[in-house]
């Protein structure tokens, strides 16, 4: 494998300390000053002269820094390492921003998404990566430099299949795979089929259905038998909850017995309390690529089950310096 010098911003470092360890390498330190009026200092204390550069960072606001301070310290410390002379640069970002505003719904709207891969382009990253990207074309045709898509399907797959809170579904072999909306079609079908083949059984799908009129919510619809079936609701993220929440009533009242939640990020706000504490809703799964600072700590200890991704960022991270470099 080629050598790679490793660092993660201050956010990330409980995911990037496994990761480094899995990796067999040293986590590199940065120095980092604040000074008056907010405005910081980034320096890697170690020499980057014709290094491969990895840096691990989740961009999302937290409780103690912004989901744009958290965006421009990356971007100046990349530069400064392009100034200090490193060969290349690539970002492993388990939750990146802004990846939902990946086009126009409105007159003049913004392409954030976009605007994200031009920035981190002109400061000199030569290479991203992601872990269940929103929008999987829109986060690979965005950026003009390379992009590593890290699928999580396989980790909610192999969880599932072990779990034991997942035992008595598994026995009963009556699972439907359902999606909360119609952009996840694709993403739960994906999961159904990888899942099946785990099982070793059949396993049906249903999608909930919204129409809007005015841009306000009119009626639901789900679509798909779920009845005396246990549910696995499958979405790449939970912000608010509600979307999850409405879906898991809908398949409740068409008389599905135990549902479960899987969902790559949990950016739960403190909305989600009221909308996930709903009795349709047995366990809620989760990655740790986003820090859940916002949810109660009763709802926590009695849903939710995060489940680790240092093994999938070290395998795509050792598979790219092996093979791409």
């Amino acid at each position: 494998m080629n050598q790679f010098t490793l660092f993660s911003m201050p956010s990330t470092q409980d995911l990037a300390q496994r990761v480094s360890t899995l990796l067999g390498c040293s986590l590199q330190s940065i120095d980092f000053r604040e000074y008056e009026h907010g405005e910081v200092k980034l320096r890697a204390k170690n020499s980057v002269v014709n290094q491969h550069v990895c840096i691990l960072d989740s961009i999302y606001s937290g409780p103690k820094m912004s989901i744009h301070d958290k965006l421009m310290h990356l971007l100046f410390f990349v530069a400064s390492l392009k100034d200090a002379g490193a060969k290349s640069i690539t970002l492993y970002l388990p939750y990146l921003c802004y990846s939902r505003k990946d086009r126009k719904t409105e007159f003049q709207d913004p392409i954030t998404t976009r605007y994200i891969a031009q920035l981190c382009e002109s400061v000199g990253v030569d290479c991203v990566a992601t872990l269940e990207s929103h929008n999987l074309s829109a986060f690979q045709n965005s950026f003009r430099c390379p992009t590593i898509h890290i699928d999580s399907t396989p980790l909610f797959v192999d969880h599932l299949a072990t779990d034991a809170i997942f035992a008595s579904a598994r026995k009963k072999k009556r699972l439907v795979v359902v999606s909360p909306d119609l952009g996840g079609i694709k993403r739960n079908e994906s999961f159904r089929r990888l899942f099946e083949k785990k099982l070793g059984f059949e396993l049906s799908s249903a999608f909930a259905v919204k129409h809007r009129v005015d841009s306000v919510l009119s009626e639901e619809k789900l679509v798909g038998d779920v009845r005396d079936c246990d549910v696995i609701l499958f979405d790449d993220m939970i912000v608010s909850g509600s979307t999850i929440s409405k879906a898991a009533q809908l398949c409740l009242k068409q008389g599905a017995q135990d549902i479960f939640v899987a969902a790559t990020h949990g950016l739960f706000t403190a909305e989600a309390n009221k909308a996930l504490n709903s009795p349709a809703i047995k366990k809620i799964l989760i990655t740790d690529s986003v820090e859940n600072y916002e949810i109660d700590n009763k709802l926590r200890d009695e849903k939710i089950q995060v489940i680790d991704t240092s093994t999938v960022m070290a395998e795509s991270i050792k598979s790219h310096y092996t093979d791409c470099i």
